[in-house]
């Protein structure tokens, strides 16, 4: 003889709960978790920024395809570089500005970011990066 099994029905009611929860979290497309803060928001040094490879995929090949050939698509930056910043005291992120050199060369220039959303400018600054073109990955799906 089987038994049949029963279900309590707050088992349907979290199970219910939890399916939601879970759905929501990966039907949300991934730029929404990248909204912009408030201006009153404090920087924690953990906001969520990742996006799918399919997504940053789809940026620079916008990016690519309204620029002329051997535009500088990216720089490399050092661990080193990366850590230095990153290593301040009440550092908790990197902000990127988008610079010109005097020949009309593009540039990114790393600073750190303190939780009230301020520039350490008096701290360390990077902008010596290796340019891509040439210092690329031939075989990064980002590149192509």
């Amino acid at each position: 003889m089987s038994k049949s099994v029963q279900f309590h029905p707050i088992f349907f009611f979290v199970f219910f709960v939890v399916f939601l929860l879970l759905t929501t979290q990966f039907l949300i497309p991934i730029e929404a978790h990248n909204q912009p803060l408030t201006a009153s928001a404090a920087l924690t040094g953990h906001e969520v920024q990742n996006v799918t490879l399919a997504f940053a995929q789809n940026l620079t090949a916008n990016f690519r395809s309204a620029t002329a050939s051997g535009t500088i698509l990216g720089e490399y930056f050092s661990t080193d570089a990366v850590k230095g910043i990153l290593s301040q005291p009440g550092c908790v992120g990197v902000r990127i500005y988008y610079g010109k050199k005097t020949d009309g060369t593009p540039a990114l220039v790393l600073v750190g970011v303190d939780q009230s959303d301020s520039d350490l400018s008096g701290g360390t600054i990077c902008e010596t990066g290796f340019p891509c073109p040439p210092w690329c990955d031939a075989t990064s799906p980002l590149e192509h």
